[in-house]
Formats: structure tokens, sequence, C-alpha cells
């Protein structure tokens, strides 16, 4: 008997994947092994078809997923369509920035550290909308967060 995660024969899943609509919604596993091991793979026998499995039931684990976006040059995708401005690693920068030299005086200086990185990236965003997204970041830093 084996419990917890396995790894399943991609043979075995491969009817789930088949494209135009035209794959399984069904099919059977009949080899496994434990994730923990590279062992020997376990033959299913009872019921004799193999283990019935659908799609939604399958998993992959996140490290298998992360290595698989970076090997094939994958990026991920933010829902919602694209960003003009990349806030996110703006922020870092910023956070970045702050530790290497001393967290900014004001919060004009702040927002001329956030459009100096914008102007690298060649692109900048109005004052307005840059003041408006960095006040939670300018409250971290003076401590009211």
């Amino acid at each position: 008997m084996i419990g917890g995660f396995v790894e399943v024969a991609s043979a075995d899943i491969l009817p789930l994947f088949l494209r135009e609509g035209r794959g399984n919604t069904m099919t059977y596993l009949k080899r496994v092994r434990p994730v923990e091991t590279d062992g020997n793979w376990c033959t299913i026998t009872d019921p004799a078809e193999g283990l019935p499995i659908r799609l939604k039931e399958l998993a992959i684990q996140g490290h298998d997923a992360a290595h698989f976006e970076a090997e094939e040059g994958l990026v991920m995708v933010r829902a919602g369509g694209s960003l003009r401005y990349d806030w996110e690693q703006m922020a870092y920068g910023l956070v970045a920035r702050a530790a290497k030299e001393t967290s900014p005086k004001s919060q004009s200086e702040l927002i001329g550290w956030a459009q100096d990185w914008f102007a690298i990236q060649g692109d900048i965003p109005d004052e307005s909308t840059v003041r408006r997204r960095l006040m939670p970041l300018w409250r971290e830093f003076q401590g009211q967060g």
C-alpha cells in the first residue's frame, strides 16, 4: 500500500492532455512511485484496469512547476492584462536602495527615487500617480505602516 504524494507514469495520463478537446475525461493509473524515492515503479493490480483518475485530481509540486517554467523561459502572467509600469519591481528597487544608503528623508525624495528608477526603464509615470502608489511604502519608511 502506498500513501501520500506519488509520481505517476506520464504514459498513463497522456490521454487526459490530447489537444482540440479530444482528451479523455478519465484515465487509469497503472504505475506509481512514492515522490520521496527514486525507487522502482509500483504496478497497480487492484482494480485490474488501474486506478481511475481525472485531470482535476492531478497536481504538480511547486518546485517542479518552477523548474519547468525556468527551463522553458516562461514568465508569470498577471491577470487583468499587462501593466504599463512595473510597480512591484520599482518598490523592490527602492527598498534595496534604502538598505544600501539610507531611508529617504522626505516623501518628495522617495518620489524622486521612483522617478529615477522609472527613467532608467525608459518610461516615467506622472508624479501624482507615483505619489499615490508610494504612499504605503512611505508610511512604512516612517514607521506608520
